[in-house]
């Protein structure tokens, strides 16, 4: 008999980058399988170092369900947005916002894995037009 702990994501779990306003009005941007248990960590000061000064944290924004990697690409992405849209995403929904997320999430799931590069074919011995 396998047991599997509760904080043990599967390889079905569904994943989701998030977005957390900290005391201090910052965003912080991260992924997770369980976002309210993870934003409850944050609060415990078991969350990373950044949010462990700034507590408390609420939730701003989470995304749809992605796989582990889309949703990894997306909190990279989170992470190097300007200031700005990052308030477009933890604000109300808008308009804005929608197109925000519709281009951040398809931009993640579209994103394949690249394909080996191709292999050169050896280059031809130099040919001698003598004939």
């Amino acid at each position: 008999m396998t047991t599997t702990s509760a904080l043990t994501p599967t390889a079905t779990a569904t994943w989701r980058a998030y977005l957390v306003r900290c005391a201090d009005g910052s965003l912080y941007a991260g992924v997770s399988t369980d976002v309210p248990a993870r934003v409850a960590a944050h609060n415990a000061g078991q969350g990373a170092r950044y949010t462990r000064a700034r507590r408390p944290v609420a939730l701003a924004w989470r995304s749809p369900p992605l796989t582990k990697v889309a949703a990894h690409r997306l909190e990279y992405r989170l992470k190097r947005l300007a200031v700005g849209d990052k308030r477009v995403l933890a604000a109300a929904p808008t308009p804005a916002r929608r197109r925000l997320v519709r281009q951040l999430v398809n931009a993640v799931r579209e994103k394949a894995v690249p394909a080996a590069a191709p292999t050169r074919a050896p280059k031809r011995a130099a040919q001698n037009s003598s004939d």
